[in-house]
């Protein structure tokens, strides 16, 4: 695993916990197994496949609870978990130092440079962030109709400059992402839309949503099925340090 010899280290916002740890999402981002002999599927806090350990840090308690029961369940004993945020001192929290260290879907405050500095100083090869390319996962046609507007944050561009700025010339590819608009049921499809009010209580809007799904929701194969489908794109970025296995 190199000269650090502590593997994988990724820094995830985990809005939903997968069911299984993906097998089929490859991508051109993939870590290169014959340089390093590990890989990274696209499952947000889970790329273990060939790999000597992996450290997870999120700032939710309860998702990490959630991925040592997943491990638990799998057999998985090369995944330990650490209970810390962005803002915190890495060194109190006994992070170290990795070969490979991954921020998915976590860059979000104020000082993204220092925050890109923080993770790339823990990782002694390769370093690996993934943002939102356009509108996101969001669902704009459901929060049109309950008055709401979803608070966009940096497209992936500004981040490809960013990394420009800092001297980081930094690869991309781009994940495709869908989701079918299918639920068991009304109630099932509402308390899937929650997520895009989690800055404040949904309570004024919930008539409007419930409203906006009984309006389009349709009973088609014994499922209730929007008449649209929802894709977006994730963008990786990466980049190999000096010294960590670039030719």
């Amino acid at each position: 695993m190199g000269r650090t010899g502590e593997g994988i280290l990724p820094i995830c916002r985990i809005n939903r916990i997968p069911q299984q740890i993906s097998e089929t999402h490859e991508h051109p981002a993939r870590l290169d197994r014959s340089r390093y002999g590990l890989r990274w599927r696209h499952s947000r806090c889970s790329p273990c496949t060939i790999c000597k350990k992996i450290t997870a840090v999120d700032f939710s308690e309860n998702m990490l609870s959630i991925v040592r029961s997943r491990c638990e369940e799998k057999g998985i004993t090369n995944v330990s978990t650490i209970h810390g945020r962005w803002e915190d001192d890495w060194v109190s929290l006994g992070i170290g130092q990795y070969d490979i260290a991954i921020a998915s879907r976590s860059l979000i405050g104020d000082n993204t440079q220092s925050l890109i500095e923080k993770l790339n100083n823990v990782a002694s090869r390769q370093v690996y962030i993934s943002v939102a390319s356009g509108d996101g996962p969001a669902d704009l046609r459901l929060l049109e109709a309950a008055g709401r507007s979803f608070p966009m944050g940096h497209d992936y561009i500004w981040y490809c400059n960013l990394l420009y700025d800092m001297g980081i010339r930094a690869q991309v590819a781009f994940i495709r992402e869908d989701h079918p608009n299918v639920w068991d049921s009304h109630e099932a499809a509402f308390e899937e839309q929650l997520w895009m009010f989690r800055d404040r209580d949904i309570t004024e809007e919930e008539e409007s949503v419930r409203s906006y799904l009984k309006e389009h929701l349709s009973l088609i194969g014994g499922r209730w099925q929007l008449p649209y489908e929802r894709r977006w794109y994730w963008a990786v970025m990466w980049w190999t340090k000096k010294g960590g296995g670039e030719k």
